[in-house]
């Protein structure tokens, strides 16, 4: 029986600030017109809370986070090949499993919840890649 893999738990971290970041940028999308997302203006006149907030996430948050998650995810990715490595596993198999399962729950998600889901782009892109 092979031990319990560890958890890096650094990178769980950095992760987890990802998609934080992610969702507080998708907040407009999911409560608003998709013009609302670039448009401050759109929904009236913003107040200037409003305007700092928007415009403090579309500096610091927007953008920068789907980089981090995007850059983690292919770090998780050789972590995943390694370790099917060492277990003695096909690592292409392992790999290709993961990509598949994330191509299921992204399209599931897509269809069910939410038009802008990316998981399904992921798992292409991640499919590819190896």
């Amino acid at each position: 029986m092979t031990p319990a893999p560890t958890r890096i738990a650094t990178l769980d971290l950095i992760r987890g600030v990802a998609v934080m970041g992610i969702l507080a940028s998708n907040i407009a999308a999911f409560g608003f017109p998709e013009f609302a997302y670039m448009t401050p203006a759109s929904m009236g006149a913003p107040s200037t809370p409003d305007l700092i907030a928007w415009t403090t996430t579309f500096i610091v948050i927007d953008g920068k986070m789907r980089g981090l998650f995007s850059f983690l995810f292919g770090a998780s990715m050789l972590l995943v090949i390694d370790r099917a490595e060492a277990n003695g596993e096909d690592p292409a198999t392992v790999h290709l499993r993961r990509m598949a399962w994330l191509f299921v729950f992204g399209i599931a998600h897509l269809y069910l919840l939410w038009w802008g889901d990316i998981l399904a782009h992921y798992a292409l892109v991640g499919a590819l890649a190896y």
